[in-house]
């Protein structure tokens, strides 16, 4: 096909927080769709393309007139909306809910307000993008996608193809050639060039976006004017103004063959995976009370509070929200986290409040009884089994006092006593073993008469814990050895476990690398020896203070009663600068396949060293052999070709410090992820992988059982 048409985009490319915080955002949401509808008006055959239903909905609270005219130019078909979901997020570390979240909640405000439906994908800022994405796109009604990163230099692919989930769905992509922006009439031709070089003429169709971005802006009367001066190029190129749902309708109507990409794209920015890793642990926090809130909800509506369904709706919107990429990738000025901390806040707080609700609401039906209960609510789409912890009431100086859990049919329940909460030797904590099917309740009876004495089946010896299924030895760097009493072999290499930390010279998002390879400044070193933690019959534990030049870290060890896997709970102390922190887990076998958790999946990815996002676990199986680390606390990781599974723990670049800009020796820059950091990650050990185990691990992590406590008292 000779003739090729350039189908011009002219966009805004809105970031409603980055280096200012959202209420600037919101300044800039207003003006450039005020300056976009006035391009609108002058120029008729104009078409303006917009996302993000909280651009339309800021515009709508705070310039109902802009908004007015936003409609009036949608209904013409002149202001096209492209990308139905909330806010441009970042694709690699929400979770499957939290996407279906975005297309639910937005595409209700746009078929509410715009009476209208985005049917194209549009997230060209994005850092990255997960394996399921075109399945969720799917769902949302949406056949085609627009994203820009990773960009040429970072990955190779076709400029136009068709994107396959893992899951099997597919979108018809694009990858935006140079530039969603310019600046100047220069950069329009630049990207103008680009295109029709990137074009396949088999197509005939290309796309070319223009228009001033990053803190709103627009088309500007220049470049409009420059290109209807230049509608017709020499060599059958024609360029015409167009929107993003023209160019797919007229690629599908052109019926030429595109090339199948299968999986995720990256990479862009992979330091965005790990940086203020306060805002990732929130983030999920907030995302898992907002699933079980809404479980609750839904499984029984007859206990929910009467506006539930509102409250949560807005709990979501700020949620999704702080998914905007610069947000929870980590790159933002640190003012604006602080926002982000209230906001988030605010959405536990009234998941929270649904949870309460309904769980309480539900145990206060039960006929009344002489013993104490505690009723049992796993508000999870995945069974749970494991070991609940819990401080009944039972008075002060109960610690240590005689007590008993019984099922509903009398039969004892296995018990065991730990350290609570407070340091004051007051209330009892409470260890005991619960299965829950999804969704699921059940009631356990306490009895303070007599306790029943299981026989150990875990222990402590020396530096040695032990059970049925592995036996663990502690050493200098953290656990030296794993034996799997199954396989009758040994888990780990021969360095063991340890955490190390590591030069990162590269700026916030870590542009430019693919990898952490820095110059190795050191392992953490122990102070004393190992403690015990715990002993009793169904988890016993130790811990150990560990020293770097930097950092303080306790780190605790427990393993469970015929369990398959080590449960480590690590306190970091972090004051360090431009470094990186990683647990290192090597196998003691040579892996033939990995596996990590994305979300709403699973995919396999090479053993390479490059650094992934990762949610959930990864995992590394051998010949007979295999080897996880499942976390909700952990969200990046590197596998090197000798199988060692390296977790991030946290990196800590200056806010919001971006290449080229050279950071001075002295500086006053505020520095990331800098305080206290706590993570629970558990080792999983088995003959060959077990994906549901270890999604049952992850969500263990996530979603605790509710406990509501009832009884008679005084």
């Amino acid at each position: 096909m000779d003739r090729l048409v350039v189908h011009m985009i002219a966009n805004a490319h809105i970031d409603p927080v980055w280096l200012w915080t959202w209420p600037a955002g919101a300044d800039e949401a207003v003006s450039t769709c005020r300056a976009a509808c006035d391009m609108l008006d002058e120029y008729p055959e104009l078409f303006v393309t917009r996302g993000e239903a909280w651009v339309h909905s800021q515009v709508e609270k705070l310039a109902p007139d802009v908004f007015a005219r936003i409609a009036s130019h949608a209904r013409a078909g002149r202001w096209q909306v492209v990308n139905g979901w909330w806010v441009q997020p970042d694709c690699n570390l929400p979770s499957a809910q939290s996407f279906r979240k975005h297309a639910e909640i937005a595409g209700r405000y746009f078929r509410e307000r715009l009476s209208l439906a985005a049917t194209v994908g549009y997230n060209p800022d994005s850092f990255g993008h997960c394996a399921t994405l075109p399945t969720f796109l799917r769902e949302a009604g949406m056949d085609s996608y627009v994203f820009m990163r990773p960009g040429e230099h970072e990955k190779r692919l076709p400029t136009l193809f068709r994107w396959r989930s893992i899951l099997g769905e597919e979108v018809t992509a694009f990858r935006i050639v140079r530039s969603y922006a310019t600046w100047s009439v220069g950069d329009l031709e630049k990207n103008v060039e680009a295109a029709i070089a990137a074009a396949d003429r088999r197509v005939g169709h290309v796309m070319c976006f223009f228009g001033v971005g990053d803190h709103g802006g627009g088309p500007t009367r220049e470049q409009i004017e420059w290109i209807r001066s230049h509608a017709r190029l020499g060599g059958g190129v024609e360029l015409r103004f167009s929107h993003p749902r023209a160019f797919f309708d007229a690629v599908r109507e052109g019926g030429a063959e595109l090339p199948v990409v299968t999986g995720e794209l990256q990479y862009h920015a992979i330091g965005c995976y790990s940086v203020v890793r306060e805002i990732k642990r929130e983030m999920r926090a907030a995302e898992c009370l907002a699933a079980q809130a809404e479980l609750a909800a839904k499984a029984f509506p007859g206990e929910a509070p009467p506006d539930w369904c509102g409250r949560l709706d807005e709990a979501w919107r700020r949620i999704l929200f702080n998914q905007f990429h610069d947000i929870l990738a980590g790159s933002s000025i640190r003012s604006a986290y602080e926002h982000a901390r209230d906001e988030l806040g605010a959405a536990k707080a009234a998941a929270r409040e649904i949870v309460v609700a309904v769980t309480r609401r539900r145990a206060s039906r039960l006929p009344r009884a002489p013993a104490r209960r505690l009723v049992l609510a796993n508000l999870s789409e995945r069974r749970f089994r494991g070991l609940v912890e819990f401080e009944p009431w039972l008075g002060f100086g109960a610690a240590g006092a005689p007590v008993r859990l019984s099922g509903p049919d009398g039969a004892s329940i296995p018990c065991q006593q730990i350290a609570a909460e407070a340091a004051t030797g007051g209330p009892a904590r409470l260890v005991f073993p619960v299965e829950l099917p999804a969704a699921g309740e059940g009631v356990i009876e306490l009895h303070r008469d007599r306790e029943e004495r299981a026989a150990p089946s875990v222990r402590l010896d020396g530096a040695r814990l032990m059970n049925s299924e592995l036996s663990a030895l502690l050493g200098e760097r953290g656990c030296d050895s794993i034996r799997y009493h199954a396989a009758g072999r040994e888990v780990l290499g021969a360095r063991g476990i340890r955490v190390e930390v590591f030069e990162d010279l590269t700026d916030t998002w870590s542009h430019g690398v693919a990898s952490f390879d820095g110059r190795r400044l050191g392992v953490f070193e122990p102070c004393g020896e190992w403690r015990a933690a715990e002993l009793g019959p169904l988890r016993a534990g130790a811990w150990r203070t560990f020293r770097a030049a930097d950092a303080t870290l306790l780190w605790r060890v427990f393993l469970d009663a015929g369990e398959g896997l080590l449960r480590m709970r690590l306190r970091l102390h972090w004051r360090g600068e431009r470094k990186v922190v990683k647990l290192v887990v090597p196998a003691a076998f040579a892996p033939r396949r990995r596996l990590d958790g994305c979300p709403g999946g699973a995919l396999e990815r090479p053993l390479d060293g490059r650094e992934y996002p990762v949610r959930d676990f990864v995992a590394l199986e051998g010949e007979g052999l295999a080897l996880a680390a499942a976390s909700a606390d952990v969200f990046a990781a590197d596998v090197g070709p000798e199988g060692a599974i390296r977790l991030t723990l946290l990196r800590s670049p200056p806010y919001a410090f971006h290449d080229p800009f050279e950071l001075p020796d002295a500086h006053a820059y505020p520095v990331t992820d800098q305080g206290v950091h706590e993570y629970e990650i558990a080792l999983l050990v088995a003959r060959s992988l077990d994906r549901d185990s270890l999604l049952d691990e992850a969500a263990r992590q996530s979603n605790p059982v509710w406990v509501t406590e009832l009884g008679e008292r005084p």
